[in-house]
């Protein structure tokens, strides 16, 4: 594992949080 990649391994989890919200905000409330 090198530790020069580590912004790849933060983009993908900025992506993950970004689609949860995105689906919490968009899905109709109850």
């Amino acid at each position: 594992m090198h530790h020069g990649h580590g912004s790849l391994t933060r983009l993908s989890h900025a992506t993950v949080l970004l689609s949860l919200v995105f689906y919490l905000v968009v899905r109709p409330p109850t």
